[in-house]
């Protein structure tokens, strides 16, 4: 049994559901009202120094995110140090943050294993936006926003239902400290380059952007995508794409922030107002991984 630090809220552990190198994830119950609740144990460093540093980063963090409130980010419950699992010198071994409990799985591994149509790519884009524009209008950033982060739960009435998770960076754009010209978050990710992180590019391949040269090679490794995203390269956008996917895409993939449409100005795009019964007949290409999609692919780039 595990305590909130809140009199009379407890939970009850049921499974592990994940096991990584940032932490752990139970799936809980509150005993109190028998909601299933998701609990990740953040390691602490062992060294106190170190430690304390590391719980005041995660308390300022976590109580950025227990104000936000939107139906499309994952609902925070409580965060606090271990009360049981514990250093020698009774110090915390984990910091636990308790959220609500979402059954599904991340998009990234729902897209590598799944074929989606022009629609669910419309509703699934439309419920992402919605959530980073939300958080945006709050002066947050995500600062790790990427597939892996983005849970797909079935609501009540069984249709899919967009969460964004993993919001441990977030930082208040607001704050003048200096965090915000810190690095964080998952480095091939992170804009303005979009290494391997535009979103919408990850469901339509199936998995992470491609990127390919003027002479046709697909580049595979982050490295070289790294360098060729430095000299002014930017993720292969498929020519078959319906022209409102392609446009919506050009306005995500811009080099110049300037230039680069924020989320309030995404949520007017063409592509998430196009009617169902329009979007329901647009048709997807296929991700490139049979040698006959790679030569497509690399004729019709050679050709723009």
């Amino acid at each position: 049994m595990m305590a909130y630090t809140e009199p009379g809220k407890e939970i009850q552990l049921l499974s592990q559901i994940f096991d990584g190198v940032h932490g752990s994830i139970y799936k809980d119950v509150l005993t109190e009202s028998s909601e299933c609740v998701a609990v990740k144990h953040i390691p602490l460093d062992v060294l106190k120094r170190e430690r304390d540093c590391q719980i005041q980063r995660l308390k300022a963090n976590f109580d950025f995110i227990a104000n936000l409130n939107h139906r499309n980010l994952l609902r925070q419950i409580h965060h606090q140090e271990s009360q049981h699992d514990r250093y020698a010198d009774n110090e915390p071994r984990f910091y636990e943050v308790i959220t609500e409990f979402c059954e599904g799985e991340n998009l990234h591994d729902f897209v590598t294993t799944n074929t989606i149509t022009a629609l669910q790519l419309q509703h699934t884009v439309g419920q992402i936006v919605a959530g980073l524009e939300y958080l945006h209008a709050q002066r947050y950033a995500h600062r790790d926003f990427r597939g892996a982060n983005i849970m797909i739960c079935v609501d009540a009435w069984g249709a899919p239902h967009i969460k964004i998770t993993g919001m441990g960076w977030i930082f208040d754009a607001l704050d003048r400290r200096g965090e915000e010209r810190r690095e964080r978050g998952t480095l091939v990710f992170v804009p303005p380059e979009r290494i391997r992180g535009c979103v919408v590019l990850e469901i339509i391949n199936g998995g992470w952007p491609e990127f390919y040269q003027k002479d046709g090679d697909l580049l595979t490794e982050d490295l070289p995508v790294m360098m060729f995203v430095g000299h002014g390269g930017v993720p292969t956008v498929s020519p078959l794409l319906q022209a409102e996917i392609q446009d919506f895409l050009s306005k995500c993939l811009s080099r110049n922030a300037k230039d680069r449409w924020v989320t309030k100005d995404l949520m007017k795009h063409d592509f998430l107002h196009c009617s169902p019964e329009t979007v329901s007949t647009w048709v997807l290409p296929r991700p490139a991984t049979q040698e006959a999609d790679i030569f497509l692919y690399r004729e019709l780039q050679s050709s723009i």
